[in-house]
C-alpha cells in the first residue's frame, strides 16, 4: 500500500465523523428550537390562565362576604318566624357561612403569600 491509499481511509472516516456531527448538531438544534417554542408557548397560556384565575378569585372573595351576610339575614328571618324544616334550613345556610368563610381564609393566604405569581425556578422566566 502506497501513501495514497492509507491516507484515504482516514480522510473517509473523517467526513463520516463531520457528517454525523453536523447531523446530530442540526438534531439538537431543531429540538431545542422547537422545545423551547412549545415551552413558550405552555408558558404564555398558563399566564393567561393564571390572570383569568386572579381575576375569578378576585371576584369569589368581594361576593363571598355579602353572601355570607344574607344568609346571616336569612338566619335572623328564619329565627323569628320559626318554619316548618326550621332546624335543617339554619344548618344548611351555617354550612354555607362555614365554607364561604374557609374559602376567603384561603384566599386571603394566597394573596398574603403571593402564590398567584409563576414560581422564581419557572422555565417561564
Amino acid at each position: 500500500m502506497t501513501k495514497e491509499t492509507k491516507g484515504k481511509p482516514i480522510a473517509y472516516q473523517t467526513i463520516v465523523l463531520l457528517a454525523v456531527i453536523v447531523v446530530l448538531a442540526c438534531g439538537f438544534t431543531y429540538s431545542y428550537a422547537f422545545m423551547s417554542s412549545q415551552i413558550s408557548t405552555v408558558c404564555n397560556q398558563n399566564r393567561s390562565i393564571a390572570s383569568s384565575m386572579v381575576g375569578l378569585l378576585a371576584k369569589a372573595a368581594h361576593t363571598l362576604p355579602s353572601d355570607i351576610q344574607t344568609d346571616n339575614s336569612l338566619i335572623q328571618t328564619l329565627n323569628s318566624t320559626r318554619p316548618v324544616d326550621y332546624a335543617a334550613m339554619i344548618a344548611t345556610l351555617q354550612n354555607e357561612i362555614t365554607q364561604d368563610s374557609a374559602l376567603i381564609a384561603y384566599y386571603a393566604s394566597l394573596a398574603a403569600n403571593n402564590t398567584t405569581t409563576m414560581p422564581a425556578l419557572s422555565p417561564c422566566s
